[in-house]
């Protein structure tokens, strides 16, 4: 980059033929259980086809208590219990993660850059759309039933251990469809703006393809 850029940088990421205004895409979620409440089976017609656990990705089918655990300790989520969140919009949910590092030209260690991925959602849709499940019965918290947490999502990053980044708004990005086949949304900001330098992501690819 041969000169200053000036914050806030917005980060956006791209896809590319997909077919999020697709009719039956669009309508696949139920939005009762998005505001955190709890939804039997037979209640989440407008889910289809994704309304149990058995219809999640392998890799979704464990509950959120267990994420941090090693794969030989996980338990998988019974199959015929509902799926929360439900549906295709919420399936196909885009979690891989970026990470920008600026190179030190004298060959020492390079600079993280701090991409903050809060307040890229709209507020309307933070304060009244999402939520765990709630009023559940006593000794079952939402992390036992939910494969996915839709509020906090607190998660540590995949390459800097001492960096903690929100992935609450990523999800409610996601989950405000896109009008066309290639779309971009946005993924994080960089408040302080950027320097001149050589600069380069580290990208960790999770998504499912």
């Amino acid at each position: 980059m041969s000169s200053d850029i000036k914050g806030p940088i917005y980060v956006y990421y791209q896809l590319d033929n997909f077919y999020q205004n697709h009719r039956r895409y669009v309508k696949s979620r139920n939005n009762d259980q998005l505001v955190g409440n709890y939804k039997k089976v037979d209640e989440l017609t407008d889910c289809d086809p994704i309304i149990k656990v058995a219809d999640l990705w392998e890799n979704q089918k464990y509950p959120y208590a267990q994420k941090n655990l090693p794969a030989s300790e996980k338990k998988q989520l019974d199959p015929e219990d509902p799926a929360v969140p439900c549906g295709l919009v919420a399936k196909s949910f885009f979690n891989d993660t970026f990470e920008l590092f600026k190179k030190n030209p004298d060959g020492g260690e390079d600079t993280q850059i701090v991409i903050k991925e809060d307040q890229i959602a709209w507020t309307s849709d933070k304060q009244y759309k999402f939520d765990n499940l709630k009023n559940l019965k006593v000794g079952t918290t939402w992390q036992d039933l939910q494969w996915l947490d839709m509020t906090d999502g607190k998660y540590i990053s995949y390459f800097t251990l001492n960096l903690t980044s929100s992935f609450l708004e990523h999800f409610i990005v996601w989950m405000r469809t896109a009008g066309l086949p290639n779309f971009r949304k946005l993924w994080g900001r960089i408040d302080s703006g950027l320097d001149k330098g050589e600069y380069y992501i580290k990208i960790k690819n999770s998504y499912e393809v």
